[in-house]
């Protein structure tokens, strides 16, 4: 009897010193991430989730990956990540991680008028990037903002949320769909859920989105082409009103009515105004649109003694029909004989690169963004093409991120101005209701 009781305490014995290893195996082999032989995708950050007791599946032994996981749940497992465990709530179980949650500053007290429902993609970049600010120095906001450009569907993240969106793709916490979309108020699975904390916990599986370095296009593909190449092609006539005979070293000459010869810019008022015209137009041409530029010279004196300075207008239109009349989704004018009465010497007009009508008459959701990213693209080009890669780059991100500002806020018909300075280049903003408008001057 003795003996069998020995035996029976060895056994007991055994079994306790085993059991973590055990409960490892047996809980992190879901039946359901493995089917016909073929993982789940997110099998391996699920197993080690689990194994860390973070995570846990079913009482029926699946773990469900693709279903939506809850806010308090979603909580709980970033509570848990870093390193907080209690015990379930009397009353209701994630009650002591929701108020981990709120004195951690991951989420605030009165963000949720529920805890039981899912979560959106949103919401759970906010408590992730909370999180990571925890661990880790955050970027900074000039490197945030880059990623504005990067995201096609940045205009639809609500206003709360936009930079935690901006820090989770810098920081490679999450990433978009396969066409870079962040889709914000999409569900997040309990798969990517276990992606998501993983990244949180091991730096090495984060994949933040590229952003173009500046050294890698020091010069835009279109500027490298010779000018023969770009203004000798035999359809040039569709895409452009210049033609070749009219660009020469690297300048625009314009036709003009009073002149016997074609005419350059003045540069007394901007010693770079002729290589800006050429470079502009020379970016912009493409087969699928039309590029108008012409010169007019200073009016007479109207009524008031006022008279229209010299200028060069660039306007980049959908096909010729358009462009004459006075139809563009942008356009530059280039002032050379004397600047406003403010200094401004180039001004850009913003008009019809946003969705604003459906097929059927009625008004689009005015989040849903620009009607084409190539107009984002193009838009870019244009002003690096004028202000050069390194501060044309930074410009375009100001007019960029006014643009989509604007665009996505209700009241669009209320003034607003705002100046910045940026390298050389002071950058003036105006909103008149009817079109945004940028006016440059070069100090």
């Amino acid at each position: 009897m003795m003996k069998r009781v020995i035996s029976l305490i060895l056994i007991i014995s055994v079994m306790l010193t085993t059991a973590p290893t055990l409960l490892g195996d047996t809980t992190s082999v879901m039946k359901d991430l493995e089917i016909d032989g073929k993982a789940h995708w997110a099998k391996d950050y699920i197993d080690k989730l689990i194994d860390k007791l973070i995570i846990a599946g079913y009482p029926d032994g699946t773990f469900k990956p693709n279903n939506p996981v809850e806010v308090d749940a979603y909580i709980k497992m970033v509570v848990a990540a870093l390193g907080n465990n209690f015990e379930n709530g009397k009353d209701y179980w994630a009650t002591p991680f929701i108020n981990k949650a709120i004195e951690l500053k991951l989420i605030d007290s009165n963000e949720f008028n529920t805890y039981r429902r899912v979560i959106t993609r949103e919401e759970a970049a906010k408590v992730i990037v909370q999180a990571l600010a925890t661990l880790e120095q955050l970027p900074s906001e000039e490197e945030i903002n880059k990623y504005k450009s990067v995201v096609p569907d940045y205009a639809k993240i609500s206003v709360q949320y936009k930079q935690h969106a901006l820090i989770a793709y810098a920081t490679g916490m999450i990433t978009g769909d396969p066409k870079g979309n962040f889709n914000p108020t999409d569900n997040l699975s309990r798969a990517e859920a276990a992606t998501v904390i993983m990244r949180l916990l091991d730096k090495s599986l984060r994949k933040p989105i590229a952003v173009q370095e500046e050294e890698e296009t020091a010069v835009l593909p279109e500027l490298l082409k010779s000018d023969e190449e770009v203004w000798g092609q035999e359809n040039i006539g569709e895409m452009t009103s210049l033609r070749e005979y009219q660009v020469k070293n690297g300048k625009l000459y314009f036709s003009y009515k009073d002149y016997y010869e074609d005419v350059l810019a003045k540069e007394n008022l901007n010693p770079n105004i002729n290589q800006q015209l050429h470079d502009l137009v020379k970016v912009l041409i493409s087969e699928s649109h039309y590029v108008k530029a012409f010169y007019s010279s200073e009016s007479a004196p109207d009524l008031y003694g006022y008279k229209t300075p010299s200028s060069a207008v660039v306007a980049y239109s959908k096909d010729e029909g358009y462009a004459e009349n006075d139809v563009s989704f942008f356009n530059y004018i280039f002032l050379d004989n004397r600047p406003t009465e403010n200094g401004q010497q180039i001004r850009l007009k913003l008009n019809n690169l946003w969705w604003y009508y459906k097929e059927d008459g009625s008004l689009w959701d005015i989040s849903d963004g620009w009607v084409d990213l190539m107009y984002a693209e193009k838009l870019m080009k244009s002003v690096i093409a004028i202000f050069g890669q390194e501060h044309g780059t930074e410009i375009y991100q100001y007019i960029y991120n006014i643009y989509i500002d604007e665009r996505t806020k209700q009241d669009s018909q209320v003034r607003r101005d705002r100046t910045k300075t940026i390298g050389n280049v002071k950058v003036d903003f105006n909103n008149d209701g009817s079109a945004l408008y940028f006016y440059f001057t070069i100090k």
